[in-house]
């Protein structure tokens, strides 16, 4: 998960290249933040 003020297509581009599980932009409101993380981490607690 890559949180970044790097909004460029090619920085975009690159750090898709990586696989990330997300790309956020450093505008994200800290609910929005909370919201991502948590969905991530529920996801992988329910992988076990």
């Amino acid at each position: 998960m890559f949180l970044t003020g790097q909004s460029s297509t090619s920085s975009v581009l690159t750090a898709m290249k990586l696989r990330p599980v997300d790309y956020l932009l450093k505008k994200i409101t800290r609910n929005e933040l909370r919201e991502k993380l948590e969905g991530y981490f529920g996801r992988q607690k329910a992988k076990g």
